[in-house]
Order: C-alpha cells, then sequence, then structure tokens
C-alpha cells in the first residue's frame, strides 16, 4: 500500500505572511506520510529541514536534494515547494522580514550544525510572544540562529530549472517522475506549446 501524503503547511499561512510578530517562530513535525508542499511564498524568511529522510526543495529557477545534515535557507517572498522521499520528520524556523535583514538574499543549501538544530528545536517550544522573562534568553538564540545561516558553509549543487513556466512545469514533472515516457508531442500538449518550439527552447534554456 502506498505512503500517505501530507501537503498541510507546517505553519498557518496567515502566520507566515505575516510582517509582524515575534522575530522568529519554529515548528517541528513529525508524520508517517510523505510530504509535498506546491510552490508558495510568503513574507517571513525560512529554514527547513529533515531530522531523517530526503528532501527535493524547489525554490525560484534552482532544485536541491537534501539529506538530513543539511538545511535551506529560503528568503522572504521567494516561491517554493517540497517533496520528502520517505515519511517526513522535520523543522522550520520563520524569521520575520525585519530579522532576515543581513541574511543571504538568494536561495541556498547549508551544512545544518547540530547547534543549528539544537536551537531551533529550543524555539519550537517558546509561545508567541517576544515579551516575558525569558526575553533576552530569546533574542540570543534568534541571533545564534541568524548567525548559523549567515555563516554556515553551502552544500549541494542545484539543478537549474527552465525559466519558461511551462518548461518549467514538464522539468518538474520529470524530476517527480524519471520513468515518464510520453512523446514530445503528447509533452507539448500537455503544456500547451508547439512540440517544434518545445524542442527548441527546452535545448536553449
Amino acid at each position: 500500500m502506498p505512503a500517505a501524503l501530507s501537503s498541510s503547511p507546517m505553519l498557518d499561512p496567515e502566520r507566515a505572511r505575516s510582517r509582524g510578530g515575534p522575530r522568529l517562530i519554529a515548528v517541528r513535525r513529525q508524520e508517517g506520510a510523505l510530504r509535498h508542499t506546491a510552490m508558495h511564498r510568503h513574507a517571513r524568511g525560512q529554514l527547513l529541514g529533515a531530522y531523517r529522510g530526503l528532501l527535493t526543495v524547489y525554490a525560484g529557477d534552482r532544485q536541491w536534494v537534501v539529506p538530513a545534515q543539511q538545511a535551506v535557507w529560503i528568503p522572504p517572498d521567494q516561491p517554493h515547494g517540497l517533496r520528502s522521499h520517505g515519511p517526513y520528520a522535520g523543522y522550520s524556523a520563520y524569521l520575520s522580514p525585519a530579522a532576515c535583514a543581513g541574511l543571504p538574499q538568494a536561495p541556498r543549501v547549508l551544512e545544518a550544525s547540530a547547534l543549528l538544530k539544537a536551537a531551533v528545536e529550543r524555539a519550537a517550544g517558546w509561545p508567541d510572544a517576544d515579551a516575558g522573562p525569558a526575553a533576552a534568553t530569546r533574542r540570543r538564540i534568534v541571533e545564534l540562529i541568524r548567525d548559523e545561516i549567515r555563516d554556515l558553509p553551502q552544500a549541494g549543487a542545484a539543478l537549474v530549472l527552465p525559466r519558461d513556466p511551462r518548461l518549467q512545469r514538464l522539468a518538474l514533472a520529470l524530476s517527480e517522475l524519471p520513468s515518464d515516457t510520453r512523446a514530445l508531442d503528447e509533452w507539448a500538449a500537455a503544456i500547451g506549446m508547439a512540440p517544434r518550439t518545445l524542442a527548441r527552447r527546452y535545448l536553449a534554456e
């Protein structure tokens, strides 16, 4: 029996789109389902990774295959999506736009340190408010996570996707199912492009 598929968001979309609120919102999830998140964007920057398993992450015109030893940084307002290869257990840290100042402005894959994972794990247990007796500790942990995002070595070469949205749909479909043997004419009809144009543009890109 195939594994169940989960597409529910890690964080309420309204909170992810919010430019205000806490500087950092961290979440974690352990589930026995495959995970698939369609392309989307939000105002907060996002650091994401898996505790176990393998992810394929799409951001802009790039695609990465990301093992548990790595994490992905997605800056604010950057279109992105992902799918897991096997049941998903992972984490995400969402930084407010203000907290993203000085962080990389393009998506990248990082070597995820034990320190980074521990800081996100700690933050995932926080209540929403930034105030209170632990506020100073929280500020230090937020700065630690920011430092790690900024300073950790990059890892993982990206596969460059076509710029044309129709060709990008084709490339992502083939990436998800390499055994698909549809002929050129069938792919052209599926994405709304003339076969000769598809052949020429795909090679060009």
